[in-house]
This record gives C-alpha cells, structure tokens and sequence, in this order.
C-alpha cells in the first residue's frame, strides 16, 4: 500500500519516519483509513470500498493513536459520499476500480455489506 502513496507530504512522511514497526521503529508511519473500518462496517460499506488507496492516508503511528483516542472528535475524516466521490475520481491504478465502482452502485441502490457468519 505504501507504494501507492500520491500526496507529496505523505511521501515525505514516509521517507523521514519510515514504517512503523513495533519493536525496531515506533516513531514510524501506518496506514491509516479516513473513513475507518469500523464505521463502514457499521454502515454496510463494503469491504473493497474501505480498503481502497483513496480511503487511506499515511500518519505517524502517534498521530494515529491521538486519532483514535479523542472523546471530542470525531476520528473519522471522511463521509461515505465523500469517499464514493473519491474513489470514482481516483487517478491512480488500482486493480479493483471497476468493482469499486459498481459496489458503490449498488450501496446506492440499497445493497448493504453483511458479514458472513460461515467462517470455514
């Protein structure tokens, strides 16, 4: 995912912190979603639509905890619509951008990601 990495000051990010590890670098840089994980599946966003490069953005492993730790705002950065209107508007390649598109098609037509409870 690093790799697809488009803004320049996520670049940058990357390059001066580089990748987050738990015990080797832990002032490294994560992914995180904008529109997070748990709130898409609470809204039935499909999975392929969460995980998207357009949903994703790099942060400094603090950062993101700071994200995640605030009681006043709200963590998420992006509305459903505003992460649609992106991921139709995506620039980059990305090999489930038809998908991407036709789910987001049918999240607006009604169809809402369920989670299996077949676990095999």
């Amino acid at each position: 995912m690093f790799d697809l990495i488009i803004c320049q000051k996520q670049q940058q990010l990357l390059k001066k912190y580089g990748v987050f590890h738990n015990i080797t670098n832990r002032t490294g840089v994560v992914r995180d979603h904008m529109l997070s994980r748990k709130t898409g599946f609470n809204l039935g966003i499909f999975p392929e639509l969460l995980r998207h490069p357009a949903n994703c953005q790099i942060l400094t492993f603090q950062d993101n905890v700071k994200k995640k730790s605030s009681r006043y705002i709200d963590a998420d950065h992006l509305t459903p619509e505003e992460l649609f209107d992106r991921i139709n508007t995506y620039q980059g390649q990305w090999d489930e951008q038809e998908l991407c598109k036709s789910l987001i098609n049918n999240y607006l037509n009604g169809k809402r990601y369920e989670r299996s409870n077949n676990t095999k």
